[in-house]
């Protein structure tokens, strides 16, 4: 709440210079808590990605594996073309 009010009602702004600054404030600090919370956010998923791709890069592949990972059919693996695949 102090972020965006100047109290609980207890005093107002009421000059109109007083009025844009409280206006201005308001708008500056919401968008500046919501920025906060989407870097929170932000820092939070790429975690837990960074746990899932541990995770997928610690799994031991089969033979079949490598061999459905090759899409193309070109007798390797290539990073580019499986990343084009899910497009």
């Amino acid at each position: 709440m102090s972020v965006t009010t100047f109290g609980f009602g207890d005093k107002a702004f009421k000059s109109l210079p007083g009025r844009l600054f409280a206006s201005v404030w308001l708008l500056v600090s919401t968008l500046a808590v919501a920025r906060a919370f989407l870097c929170l956010t932000e820092l939070r998923v790429e975690r837990q990605h960074m746990r899932l791709a541990q995770w997928v890069l610690g799994q031991d592949m089969t033979f079949a594996q490598f061999l459905d990972a090759d899409i193309d059919n070109k007798g390797f693996v290539s990073l580019v073309d499986n990343a084009l695949a899910f497009l």
